[in-house]
C-alpha cells in the first residue's frame, strides 16, 4: 500500500496539500467570523441573518448549475474548481441569528 502512494506524482501530493491547507483555513473562519461580524463591525442579527441568506444561496447555485453543466455536457465537472471558488464564500458566518452574542446599547 504504503509503494502506491510512493508512486503518485508529486502534483498529486502538492495538490493535497493545497486542498488540506484551503480546508483548514476555511474551517477556523466559520467560528470567528461571526464574533468579528458582532464586535467589531457591530452587525446585528439581522445583518448575520442576510449574509447567512446570500452565502448559502451562493453555495446552492454554484451546485445547480455545477449540475447542470455535468448533467447536458456528459463529463464531470472540475469539482476541486467549484470547491475553490465557493470557498470564498466560506468565510460567512454560518450562525443563525439567535446565536449570536448579544451586544449591549
Amino acid at each position: 500500500m504504503f509503494s502506491t502512494l510512493k508512486a503518485l506524482p508529486r502534483t498529486v501530493w502538492l495538490i493535497g496539500l493545497i486542498s488540506l491547507v484551503n480546508d483548514s483555513a476555511s474551517e477556523m473562519l466559520y467560528p470567528i467570523m461571526p464574533l468579528y461580524l458582532t464586535s467589531v463591525l457591530m452587525a446585528g442579527p439581522r445583518a448575520l441573518g442576510i449574509i447567512e441568506g446570500i452565502a448559502e444561496a451562493t453555495s446552492s447555485l454554484f451546485k445547480l448549475v455545477s449540475g447542470v453543466i455535468d448533467t447536458t455536457t456528459n463529463r464531470r465537472v472540475k469539482r476541486h474548481l467549484v470547491t475553490t471558488t465557493s470557498r470564498q464564500h466560506g468565510s460567512l458566518p454560518e450562525t443563525k441569528p439567535d446565536s449570536t452574542i448579544p451586544m449591549d446599547k
